[in-house]
């Protein structure tokens, strides 16, 4: 199955056209959203971007409805009301009552973790540490899933959860082995690839004067073989 990675959006709402245009370029047969679909530099007040973004999102996942779907730190600091840098309190109201709804619209495609075949999407990847505190030895990937949607910011606001992991540069924080490809975003970078053990796909975020960090290339990446390559409208 080849699947296009939709990476960290903050507020980018045009990402979703252009995965639409790479979809129908390319032989696509599923989507994977990794998370933080709100918050960018200098947004806080722009009610109607958030909503735009929202609308964007919602359209996507009907057109496309074979998508799993990740939450971020970002999306689930309104979930719980955390407080964290780029949390908008103007956008609350409106993010959660939105959130509610991509929630309705997803139902078990969304969740903190998914699984596809022999690939392991999250925001930022379930390191061995976080698996080890919490979980029995030799726990099978499913269950761990299954109990991580469930779980609220006691056990998910850490910095070694899979909604704030960086093992791209956290020298101690090293993904599990569970013999699966982890696919994850949150930590910028300037080209998608493998790095810290996990195949990183956030290169569209920007500095905070809107100047691009990464390539703003998408990833597609065949969910048997874990053999991947970048796409993008451009070429």
């Amino acid at each position: 199955m080849r699947i296009l990675v939709i990476p960290d959006v903050h507020l980018k709402p045009w990402i979703f056209d252009e995965a639409d245009k790479i979809a129908k370029k390319h032989q696509i047969d599923s989507f994977a959203f990794v998370g933080d679909l709100v918050d960018d530099f200098g947004q806080s007040t722009n009610i109607r971007l958030y909503n735009k973004t929202f609308d964007m999102a919602e359209q996507f996942i009907r057109n496309h409805p074979n998508i799993v779907w990740c939450w971020g730190n970002h999306d689930a600091s309104y979930m719980w009301n955390r407080m964290e840098t780029g949390f908008s309190f103007f956008a609350q109201d409106t993010v959660v009552k939105r959130n509610r709804q991509l929630k309705e619209l997803l139902g078990n495609r969304a969740g903190f973790v998914r699984r596809v075949d022999k690939l392991l999407f999250s925001h930022a990847g379930l390191m061995h540490s976080f698996i080890e505190r919490i979980f029995p030895p030799n726990t099978p990937i499913d269950v761990i899933i299954k109990d991580i949607d469930g779980f609220n910011s006691i056990f998910m606001w850490e910095d070694d959860s899979p909604i704030w992991a960086r093992p791209q540069y956290d020298v101690w924080c090293k993904p599990h082995d569970f013999g699966l490809l982890q696919v994850v975003g949150h930590t910028p970078v300037a080209s998608n690839g493998m790095n810290g053990g996990v195949l990183s796909v956030d290169s569209f975020s920007t500095y905070q004067d809107g100047k691009p960090i990464g390539t703003q290339n998408f990833v597609i990446i065949d969910s048997e073989t874990c053999k991947y390559k970048e796409a993008s409208i451009k070429k």
